[in-house]
């Protein structure tokens, strides 16, 4: 999720990577894997490599992230918090691609 509250789900590590340039890894503010630890990037030049993972998350703080993107950029209802925090990402994951999007992003309330 960037700075702007906008999320992206990729399925393999190299595909974010590919997708990432050095210079803006400062406007990552949540980036998580399938199983909600918290992964840190450095960039080496213009290389991305992963720097660690932290073994969870802020949990609340994730859920308020996840819910105000859903209500910021898409029509669709945030999925429900659960206990299995894997187990939200991947309803977050399943939510997203049905997702129907709003050409911009609702301002905040």
């Amino acid at each position: 999720m960037d700075d702007d509250g906008w999320l992206d789900i990729y399925d393999n590590f190299e595909d974010l990577i590919g997708d990432l340039e050095a210079p803006f890894l400062d406007e990552i503010a949540w980036l998580v894997d399938g199983k909600a630890r918290a992964v840190r990037l450095t960039a080496r030049g213009d290389r991305i490599e992963l720097a660690g993972m932290e073994p969870a998350v802020d949990q609340a703080g994730l859920y308020e992230a996840i819910d105000r993107f859903f209500d910021r950029w898409t029509m669709t209802s945030p999925p429900p918090h659960c206990d299995s925090e894997s187990e939200y990402i991947a309803s977050v994951a399943a939510q997203y691609r049905t997702a129907e999007f709003r050409p911009r992003k609702r301002k905040d309330r």
